[in-house]
């Protein structure tokens, strides 16, 4: 390994510098072997070393530090995406992650972190909807990585024997991983291999149960009541299967006339650009799979040894929950049933809700207090069963209250700047004090109203979100503390 500065951040990926991380923990990087290395990585350093293979697969000159649109960034990466590189991107798999002693030793770093590990689609867009809604509590987050591990394959679904099979899959995993990139950077999110991938009798003692688990009655209503066309995943991959044909084929088999051919392959050319599911019609048949992440089991495993809970967007998962919490007793976390209130209540607040709001809320180091409330909320609304769909109403009812006296309170604050201003211009404008001169107020109405006055607002501001956090699901408010 190259030398590294004491001042510089610690190669493992912690996001500390070197000299009060692994230098500290008398882990000298420079004088590692690579394998060496590799068993030093935190999560987010091998997040962030796995990014990096897939960049130089896909030969891009940085995968991290491209800011292209979405649609952008999927054209670039249907277009670098080759056998080769599916191949590649699943060789540093074993690479990263050697053995289950090295994924335990990662999973005893997070245990105070107190994670939520997602069980759920993995979805372009509504993923990323459901993470941010989450993390205006939650302190981290886990993912199982949806890539399969070429150890555990059999050779004729092997993505390293057979990548030419796998190149829609790769595509939209690293599709998975693109718009999870802000979180992995950030530390907020990462990603973990099944435990299975290790233990070949945990996975089978685990997905056993999880089958078994399935004939019971309650359990199995939920099933046989979800049909294929309900889930989005299948449903759009179904309607994309057509651009996997050669144009040709399509145009002969929709029997389209020779004075329409070039307007319908202008329409297959676009269609297949954005498409989640589609890069090429050259690589055919293709293998596609759909993550929801592992077992319900194989998650009570995880959630154990990281200190974790579990939260999911699907229904028979809660399911799953709330089963085990009734009839065996089992209680994963406290935060879970929380969880499942949280992502049912239906609060227009909420909508929209973006990255840089919940980067936002955890630099100003308004988190804890966000977790305090939503708690102190939650205990409020808080009678019986947990799990019981009356506790979503009653949370519901708990957050619109507060929000609306936040709402209250802050146009108390605007009136008072119209009172002392004489503008309602000045409404939604953050407040910059320089020098003790506002620098978008004109001096004569600083003199009017008073720089006392000016500074007490200012300071209302500020402490608003510790003294209303409620305030935060609030759009117009975020923008302006």
């Amino acid at each position: 390994m190259p030398k590294i500065n004491r001042n510089s951040p610690c190669l493992c990926g912690s996001g500390d510098k070197y000299k009060n991380c692994c230098l500290k923990n008398e882990v000298k990087q420079e004088n590692l072997s690579h394998n060496e290395w590799i068993k030093t990585l935190t999560l987010r350093g091998k997040n962030l070393y796995f990014l990096r293979i897939i960049a130089d697969a896909l030969q891009l000159d940085s995968f991290t530090n491209q800011r292209r649109t979405f649609n952008e960034t999927m054209i670039l990466l249907k277009s670098a995406i080759t056998p080769e590189a599916v191949r590649n991107i699943h060789l540093a798999i074993p690479e990263i992650w050697p053995n289950e002693d090295d994924l335990n030793r990662c999973f005893t770093q997070e245990k105070h972190n107190n994670s939520g590990l997602f069980l759920g689609h993995y979805r372009i867009d509504t993923t990323i909807a459901f993470l941010n809604r989450h993390a205006l509590y939650g302190q981290s987050f886990i993912m199982i990585d949806p890539f399969l591990d070429p150890r555990n394959t059999a050779p004729e679904y092997n993505p390293v024997d057979n990548p030419e099979q796998h190149i829609n899959s790769t595509f939209h995993n690293i599709l998975v991983y693109f718009q999870l990139l802000p979180w992995i950077e950030k530390g907020i999110l990462k990603l973990i291999r099944d435990p299975g991938s290790f233990n070949y009798k945990l996975s089978q003692e685990t997905m056993k149960a999880s089958q078994l688990k399935s004939s019971i009655p309650e359990l199995q209503k939920i099933i046989e009541n979800t049909h294929v066309d309900e889930n989005e995943d299948i449903k759009l991959f179904i309607q994309d299967q057509i651009l996997f044909q050669p144009d040709e084929y399509i145009l002969q088999d929709m029997k389209i006339k020779k004075e329409a051919e070039a307007e319908m392959k202008a329409y297959l050319k676009t269609r297949r650009e954005n498409s989640f599911y589609c890069v090429s019609s050259k690589y055919t048949p293709q293998l596609m799979m759909f993550s929801t992440g592992t077992n319900y089991e194989m998650g009570k495993y995880i959630c154990e040894k990281m200190n974790a809970y579990m939260i999911t967007d699907i229904e028979y998962r809660w399911k799953e929950m709330e089963y085990d919490r009734k009839i065996n007793g089992i209680s994963l976390n406290s935060w879970s049933p929380f969880a499942k209130a949280f992502n049912e209540v239906d609060l227009k607040y909420l909508n929209g809700l973006n990255f840089d709001d919940i980067l936002k809320l955890r630099e100003d180091g308004y988190l804890n207090d966000m977790r305090s409330f939503i708690r102190r909320t939650w205990s409020s609304a808080l009678s019986g069963d947990e799990f019981d769909k009356n506790r979503i109403e009653d949370l519901s009812a708990e957050l619109t209250h507060h929000i609306h006296n936040a709402e209250h309170e802050w146009k108390k604050i605007d009136t008072n700047l119209v009172k002392w201003f004489g503008s309602e211009s000045i409404l939604g404008t953050t407040i910059s004090i320089g020098m003790g001169i506002a620098n978008w107020i004109p001096a004569t109405a600083i003199a009017g109203a008073g720089i006392a006055h000016l500074l007490h607002n200012r300071m209302e501001r500020k402490s608003f979100v510790n003294r209303y956090p409620a305030g935060f699901f609030i759009k117009k408010i975020r923008k302006n503390i």
